[in-house]
């Protein structure tokens, strides 16, 4: 199977009134990352100011194999903020050593609309009660300098049991960090500026955080990388620890032009990057190779976000040949 294919049946939309929780009225979803087969979704109000505060939010963990979800609690803040960053993490995440089950944690990276500041919101599920507890708010700013950062992807690249999202600055881009065990953060000043074609953080084959950035007529991509260090090692001065280890010819279609190239998503599992240029058009790139595929045709409208979703693809068979819903023995009580 093809790592990066359309998919001819999505239970997302339409379908989504498979979940078993209801469905906030006059509202849409939206979602905000998946991980081993889940999503993390919000339900935005379609009243909803068009820069995304909000007080209180609401949001689900959905598995769109087997067509069902449930709430978590509401996200509440005494201050309006937007949500600039999510994770979901699984038990190997947290506590990779202990026997496996199906605990989960939800990060999600708040910021917030009247000072530069960013807070982290911790849901947990509580596995012998079958739920979700109330999100704790960790208050800890990004900035030192009143300089206000801005996430560059919503959804978390995670390794090690460590998430990480990409912010920018006007003449900087960061990595944000989070560890899964302790939700202790961190902001690591990387050696890359930003421009145009908007970097995305990865994962390379061995599980090491990397930084892609193409230049701008898409001959080149440049993959940076650092060793995985413990929590405590990261700072905003330790950016001697990224380095520049590959450079990738990219192999273009022979027909068409292409120019003014942007980052979409990039694939933690299957090493494909999704770009798109000046004219809307969409092409996969194999990261191993360099190799471009004109996927426009895959795509409707205008792409503004994307994001990866690993496919359990016997499960997925599995589901629409029995036409009925799975019951998915590793969620327990939390779905």
């Amino acid at each position: 199977m093809p790592p990066f294919t359309p998919v001819p049946w999505c239970s997302i939309g339409e379908r989504y009134s498979f979940l078993t929780v209801p469905w906030p009225p006059d509202s849409q979803a939206a979602v905000l990352t998946s991980r081993r087969g889940l999503l993390v979704v919000r339900f935005v109000p379609l009243n909803e100011p068009t820069n995304g505060y909000e007080k209180i939010m609401n949001l689900a963990l959905y598995d769109p194999i087997a067509g069902r979800g449930r709430d978590l609690p509401e996200l509440k803040s005494d201050r309006p903020f937007r949500i600039e960053g999510c994770a979901l993490l699984t038990h190997a995440d947290c506590c990779p050593d202990e026997t496996a089950s199906s605990f989960f944690k939800v990060l999600i990276i708040g910021g917030d609309r009247d000072e530069p500041r960013h807070n982290l919101h911790v849901f947990t599920s509580t596995e012998s009660s079958s739920s979700w507890g109330t999100p704790r708010e960790c208050y800890d700013s990004l900035e030192d300098d009143d300089t206000r950062v801005v996430s560059q992807q919503t959804t978390a690249v995670v390794c090690h049991g460590i998430a990480h999202w990409l912010f920018k600055n006007a003449s900087n881009l960061y990595a944000l960090s989070v560890c899964a065990r302790t939700t202790e953060m961190s902001l690591t000043r990387l050696p890359v500026t930003p421009d145009q074609t908007q970097p995305l953080l990865g994962v390379t084959n061995d599980g090491t955080p990397c930084l892609l950035r193409l230049d701008g007529k898409c001959i080149m991509l440049e993959i940076w990388t650092r060793p995985s260090h413990n929590m405590s090692r990261e700072s905003d001065s330790n950016t001697g620890c990224w380095h520049r280890t590959k450079m990738i010819n990219l192999q273009r279609p022979e027909h068409g032009k292409i120019d003014q190239v942007q980052c979409v998503c990039v694939g933690q599992t299957s090493g494909i990057l999704l770009v798109k240029d000046n004219q809307e058009d969409m092409y996969i790139v194999d990261l191993q190779t360099g190799a471009m595929e004109a996927v426009t045709n895959w795509f409707h409208g205008i792409v503004v976000m994307a994001i990866p979703f690993e496919m359990d693809w016997p499960e997925f068979f599995t589901r629409n040949l029995a036409n009925s819903r799975i019951e998915r023995a590793k969620l327990g009580g939390v779905l």
